[in-house]
């Protein structure tokens, strides 16, 4: 079973137990809450998932700060703005995995 399916599988999980509880506005919400942070937790920490991923940790961990890239006085193969976003991640103290999560959230 691959990641996607997974994830279809337990929203599928949550579709079904608020059809039965339908008559039950205060579980049907409660049921959606927990399906909305189901979704963006096994969303966010793809960990290793993909074969990509290969070069962005290396990337990630060889970042200056943000100044230099800022400056121009950095290159990647990447994007501008997709540096300055890591960097100035980076510049904050957080993990790369973090820097995944914030992605994914935006």
């Amino acid at each position: 079973m691959n990641y996607l399916s997974l994830i279809l599988w337990v929203m599928m999980f949550f579709v079904f137990a608020e059809f039965i509880f339908s008559k039950n506005d205060r579980i049907c919400r409660q049921i959606y809450n927990m399906a909305f942070f189901a979704l963006v937790f096994m969303v966010g920490i793809r960990y290793y998932y993909g074969p990509d991923i290969a070069h962005y940790v290396p990337f990630y961990n060889d970042l200056p700060n943000v100044w230099l890239v800022l400056t121009r006085q950095y290159a990647s193969g990447f994007e501008y703005g997709f540096d300055v976003f890591c960097s100035a991640v980076k510049s904050c103290g957080f993990s790369f995995w973090w820097c995944t999560l914030f992605i994914t959230l935006i």
